[in-house]
């Protein structure tokens, strides 16, 4: 059986919707919400979006393992997984319904929740 692979790119919108499937969504400078659909395992990539007075929220589907790849950042974050919050250099982000955390290569100061389950990884920062 065949798999149909395919890949969009849109510009200057502020919100975003994934699919039912799993999504790779990428926010653009002025995004201010990204929604991972009705299911699959999306990753968000924030790409230094949001302000600390408007962060981008980030909202992953209920269905599915979601990611939060910062690996891009250029500098170090300040990720508090049990406040769903990301500031620093990569933009201010709030999220839900994410399961995966990865953190940039730099010196990441990381909190995790106080309950449910979530994985962080620090992405070799130091």
């Amino acid at each position: 059986a065949a798999t149909a692979t395919s890949s969009d790119s849109l510009s200057n919108f502020q919100k975003v919707v994934g699919s039912a499937y799993s999504d790779v969504l990428r926010a653009g400078k002025t995004t201010l919400f990204m929604d991972g659909g009705a299911g699959g395992n999306d990753t968000f990539d924030p790409n230094g979006a949001g302000t600390q007075a408007d962060p981008l929220q980030i909202k992953g589907s209920a269905k599915g393992v979601n990611t939060l790849d910062l690996m891009s950042s250029t500098d170090g974050l300040g990720i508090d997984a049990a406040a769903g919050s990301v500031s620093g250099a990569y933009g201010n982000v709030s999220f839900s319904n994410i399961g995966v955390v990865l953190g940039s290569h730099y010196g990441d100061t990381i909190s995790g929740p106080n309950s449910g389950r979530i994985t962080i990884d620090g992405g070799g920062g130091c």
